[in-house]
């Protein structure tokens, strides 16, 4: 943006965050440790330093080793203890950071547990560290300590939020490469599937680049995205359901195998015979044959 009395100018205006850090702790526990059943009203991340860690969290119990990390959200029921009877040691964080998109992107993860060599404990595992070392030094820390443990903290929520963010769109994007995938499979059933249910031989051809216009992608996308999904390239798909249909249609003794490649959409009953064969080793005929005991009509 630029007004009469600038070159140049750039804004980044109302910028409101409010974190609300209401402990942060290291602690050594004995073997014979444990911390009872409760919740809170803030998030909880519980790093552990040394030792095995069991938590569990709404019912569901985490073996937690050096260097995992937790995350514990308002409300979840959890309670911890020892898990091999040995002394361990755990860094936690109490907080609560109010800016408009941070709550939301840790609610929508579907993980509360991030072992040491996953992406977000490796992301966050420095300011982690050095949060530890302020904690170590004791309450009475000069201001400008505090100012770079805020800091700190910060860059622990940039980590986590940026790494997180980056999971969840791809697992948004799974989920629509999958929707996706799905409607191209629906596409070519309905191809091949409805003319027969209809009663009537499908008069003009539609194949993959018709389905791939429909839908608004590239053929080539469309291909990629299926294949991605089911294994096999859309066509490989078409054909698996044109040789289950002629199977069905086959077994159908008074439905004559001219009709049943008509329906099928070849141009001929040759065309059609052929391609049964280099399915099945067989042609229709024999085909049906070998399988109803009934010469075809």
């Amino acid at each position: 943006m630029v007004n009469e009395f600038s070159l140049e100018e750039y804004f980044a205006t109302d910028l409101q965050t409010h974190l609300h850090t209401f402990s942060m702790h290291v602690r050594s526990v004995p073997g014979d440790w444990k911390y009872p059943s409760h919740e809170h009203t803030q998030y909880e991340l519980n790093y552990l330093i040394e030792g095995v860690q069991l938590t569990t969290i709404n019912g569901k119990s985490i073996k937690q080793r050096a260097g995992d990390l937790i995350l514990i959200r308002p409300g979840e029921i959890h309670f911890s203890q020892s898990a091999d009877g040995d002394k361990l040691t755990y860094f936690c964080i109490h907080f609560l950071l109010n800016e408009r998109t941070f709550s939301p992107l840790l609610q929508r993860s579907n993980h509360s547990f991030f072992p040491a060599d996953s992406p977000l404990a490796v992301a966050v595992s420095p300011y982690l560290k050095r949060l530890i070392d302020f904690c170590k030094k004791g309450r009475q820390i000069p201001v400008y300590e505090r100012m770079r443990m805020h800091a700190a903290l910060f860059e622990l929520f940039a980590a986590f939020s940026e790494t997180l963010a980056a999971e969840t769109g791809a697992i948004s994007d799974r989920k629509k490469s999958e929707t996706l995938a799905r409607q191209i499979a629906g596409e070519i059933e309905h191809i091949r599937i409805t003319p027969y249910i209809h009663g009537e031989a499908r008069k003009e051809t539609v194949g993959i680049e018709d389905i791939a216009r429909k839908l608004g992608i590239s053929v080539s996308y469309c291909c990629s995205v299926f294949k991605d999904q089911y294994g096999m390239s859309p066509r490989q798909y078409l054909s698996l359901l044109k040789l289950q249909k002629a199977k069905q249609l086959l077994a159908q003794i008074d439905l004559p195998v001219d009709r049943i490649s008509e329906l099928l959409g070849y141009r001929d009953i040759a065309h059609f015979s052929r391609q049964f064969k280099r399915w099945t080793g067989y042609s229709p005929t024999v085909y049906r044959n070998n399988h109803t005991g009934s010469p075809a009509p």
